[in-house]
């Protein structure tokens, strides 16, 4: 798998557009805009939180895995 960065709020291009389109794909309510803001944050935490996901709201290799189902 490749290896996706790190994000956090406040990161902004490609790869949060990425992971934007993927949570809204899944059902997720969220703004595909590239900018990680609240609603990314919310539909992320909830991400997380459904899948078992444990520490801060970021998405991480463990959250990337998850998003594309590895």
């Amino acid at each position: 798998m490749e290896t996706f960065p790190i994000l956090e709020i406040g990161d902004n291009g490609l790869f949060v557009y990425i992971m934007q389109a993927v949570l809204k794909y899944r059902g997720y309510s969220v703004s595909i805009n590239g900018a990680f803001e609240m609603s990314t944050f919310a539909a992320l935490k909830a991400f997380r939180r459904e899948h078992y996901i444990e520490g801060d709201t970021i998405c991480d290799d463990i959250t990337w895995k998850a998003l594309f189902n590895y």
